[in-house]
């Protein structure tokens, strides 16, 4: 049975007030208000009606205002709809979150169902595993922000763009399937990098590599049957000259094949197929001649393509020891290629498309002054390569080669 209230109207002082009158446990109860829909909406809250809109908002605190209003707006913000994730927490019985190591696990397949590349995929497992790592069984949701700074805290400021994309994707991925509330992400200041000069090959660092692959002397402690035959190049040969004098990038040359390889054409060409293709585009590839004759070269004279991974390593190791370099340098071949390339052809639309970068990329990269002395030298080391230094057509204009 509902409980019986009385509202009356009323003057204290000279000042206007709403009462409400109920009777609890035998004792008469009153309280006053300013406003009549405050007056009201606790009564139909005494008797146990169903309040409006209207009436359940004048019953609020300004605190409490002010807290939904913020709920509402940050929801409005993030996208989130608070009824729809209040339901499905109620339809799994409250537990709606699942570990974060689900969750990764679940976005993995996602991505690669959605044909991710397996190096992105990588990507994101190892840098979101790292982040998650000991907290593997715990509800996503309860991931907070202190967690997440702590944790890039202790990234390098040129990493922290690329480990902050990776987690933005794992937590957009949850927001979008109700497992957390938030990118908190968002809340992260941006990290900025000073660009850096790409470092490339001079022409005699690239002499000595390509000296190294193709008098291919043997390893250190080198079975007598398992030594290469007098006169053949190193297997990697052809590896490092797609990549050091036709700009592919060190993964895609590892996959080309020699099929792909159309070195007999009247316009030779190398063929990338969009599945090896980095930006997922079917290429082509049409490399100076003097790079067509040192790919030629190197495959009649025991080059391998594909190139092992596991073989990669080690090569680059000996190159490594050959030029005295501490470590090898990220895309030192690629960044090489395309730099001298463009100073060769004069023609950034040409090598952006040979490259396969986007315009912004290829600013950032290959603005390097480059006299054109020191690049038509360093596409002759391929000449040299074959052993015919005087050949080739260096400094043929961009158009000609175009149109071979």
């Amino acid at each position: 049975m509902a409980t019986k209230v009385s509202i009356s109207t009323l003057f204290i002082r000279e000042r206007k007030f709403h009462r409400v009158r109920w009777r609890e446990a035998g004792k008469v109860r009153r309280k006053f208000f300013k406003v009549k829909a405050a007056a009201e909406g606790y009564a139909a809250q005494l008797r146990g009606e169903q309040l409006g809109v209207n009436q359940f908002w004048s019953l609020l605190t300004q605190d409490e205002r002010e807290g939904l209003f913020l709920i509402w707006r940050e929801g409005k913000r993030r996208n989130v709809d608070w009824l729809a994730l209040l339901g499905r927490m109620e339809a799994a019985g409250g537990v709606v979150s699942p570990g974060c190591g689900a969750v990764l696990t679940e976005l993995i397949e996602a991505k690669r169902g959605a044909g991710r590349s397996k190096d992105y995929l990588t990507s994101v497992k190892a840098i979101v595993g790292r982040f998650i790592r000991g907290r593997e069984a715990m509800p996503m949701r309860d991931v907070g922000f202190e967690m997440l700074r702590r944790h890039m805290d202790l990234i390098s400021l040129a990493g922290r763009a690329t480990v902050r994309s990776r987690l933005a994707t794992w937590f957009k991925y949850g927001m979008r399937h109700g497992y957390c509330a938030a990118n908190l992400c968002e809340r992260l200041e941006r990290a900025k990098v000073l660009a850096k000069l790409p470092e490339i090959f001079t022409p005699e660092q690239l002499r000595t590599c390509l000296e190294y692959l193709r008098t291919n002397p043997p390893e250190p402690n080198t079975p007598h049957k398992d030594r290469p035959k007098p006169g053949q190049c190193h297997a990697g040969a052809a590896w490092f000259i797609l990549t050091a004098g036709a700009g592919l990038r060190p993964e895609e040359a590892m996959k080309v094949t020699a099929e792909m390889l159309h070195l007999d054409e009247e316009r030779p060409f190398v063929e990338l197929p969009a599945e090896i293709s980095k930006p997922g585009q079917w290429r082509l590839i049409y490399p100076l001649p003097e790079v067509v004759g040192a790919l030629r070269w190197a495959g009649e004279n025991g080059a391998v393509q594909p190139f092992p991974l596991k073989h990669k390593s080690r090569l680059l190791r000996r190159l490594r020891e050959r030029l005295g370099w501490e470590r090898w340098a990220h895309d030192v071949t690629r960044h090489s290629a395309g730099s001298y390339w463009l100073a060769v052809t004069n023609d950034q639309k040409h090598v952006v498309e040979m490259l396969g970068n986007s315009e912004r990329i290829f600013r950032r990269h290959y603005k390097r002054p480059m006299p054109l002395a020191t690049a038509k030298n360093y596409f002759k080391e391929f000449a040299g390569f074959t052993g015919n230094p005087a050949g080739g057509c260096i400094g043929t204009s961009a158009r000609a080669t175009r149109a071979g």
